[in-house]
């Protein structure tokens, strides 16, 4: 299992852009944007 830090240094190296358009992905950010898929139905619940 990949940790927040290391999915947003993938979402960096295929430069996705941050929900408010930056380039550099903080822990917090991918664990938002997680968090947001898992309530729309995109993702199980976090086990």
């Amino acid at each position: 299992m990949a940790t927040l830090q290391q999915i947003g240094a993938r979402l960096e190296a295929i430069r996705e852009k941050t929900p408010r358009g930056g380039a550099h992905w903080k822990p917090g950010s991918v664990a938002h944007v997680l968090a947001r898929a898992r309530k729309a139905g995109l993702l199980p619940p976090a086990a």
